[in-house]
């Protein structure tokens, strides 16, 4: 919970705020992508595969979420203060 709640406050910035956007496009997809989306999406920043097995790991954090809380998450990032 901790580690999604830090991730979403990263990128949740006032909209004024320029977000980098391959962050905002490897938290979107840790959110709300497909594993292998995800993987993709982190591929340019994997140096050790111990990075790959973390960020499999991680992943499994956000697919374990009911659905509700899902939607929850994505109303979250849609909000004026969000740019995701």
């Amino acid at each position: 919970g901790m580690i999604l709640l830090n991730s979403v406050s990263c990128v949740c910035i006032p909209a004024t705020a320029d977000p980098c956007p391959s962050l905002s496009n490897v938290l979107n997809k840790y959110l709300f992508g497909s594993l292998p989306e995800y993987l993709q999406s982190i591929a340019p920043f994997v140096t050790r595969d111990v990075m790959n097995a973390a960020a499999y790991e991680l992943k499994g954090c956000v697919l374990n979420l009911s659905k509700e809380h899902s939607e929850a998450i994505e109303e979250l990032m849609v909000t004026p203060q969000c740019l995701i």
